[in-house]
């Protein structure tokens, strides 16, 4: 039975244990509203299923960015409604600096992987994703393999950059939709010394 202190505690969302299921495992995420109607992806633990694509102690280092490129791996409907606002300012530079300002060789290589098949028409993308970087979420058109992966045909795909522990998330087919962003940190630095 709830007692009266139980009634005053804060009920976690649905959305918000979502999120908190799906961050980074070093992050404590919380959920904020999106200011854009589009469409954003939250993943759902029974709907989706995770394929960890590489198993690197030490990621081998790729692209350095800096914070003028800050949103390029964005999908640009996220980009558009992110940019400028504190909210997406402050998540899109903790998001780099996590990473410090580079990507990995792998994410490279899923990237050009990504590019390669939408251009192929095997793959299309369908929206974006609801965390930091707010890439593309995309959808096979026939049976392929991403980074070693098997992704049937109607089945959506999205990398996390998270930290460099890069994993390959797939829907099962599709994601579950949210309009709303989620915050995947409970603080912010500007440090990326206090992330290593």
């Amino acid at each position: 039975m709830l007692g009266r202190d139980d009634m005053k505690r804060p009920v976690l969302t649905l959305t918000a244990a979502l999120a908190i299921m799906t961050a980074c495992s070093n992050e404590t995420p919380s959920h904020v509203k999106a200011t854009a109607t589009a469409p954003a992806l939250l993943e759902s633990g029974p709907t989706s299923r995770s394929a960890k694509t590489e198993a690197i102690a030490t990621p081998e280092p790729g692209r350095a960015f800096d914070p003028a490129h800050r949103w390029d791996l964005a999908d640009p409907e996220a980009a558009k409604q992110l940019r400028g606002p504190a909210f997406g300012e402050k998540e899109i530079t903790e998001f780099w600096t996590k990473k410090g300002w580079r990507l990995t060789k792998h994410e490279e290589r899923y990237m050009a992987a990504v590019d390669k098949l939408v251009a192929e028409g095997k793959i299309k993308k369908t929206t974006h994703w609801a965390q930091t970087p707010y890439n593309g979420v995309y959808q096979s058109q026939q049976d392929v393999t991403v980074d070693g992966v098997n992704v049937p045909a109607g089945s959506e795909l999205w990398l996390e950059f998270c930290e460099n522990e890069d994993e390959l998330h797939l829907g099962k087919p599709l994601f579950p939709r949210s309009n709303d962003y989620v915050e995947e940190n409970a603080g912010h630095s500007t440090s990326s010394a206090e992330h290593r």
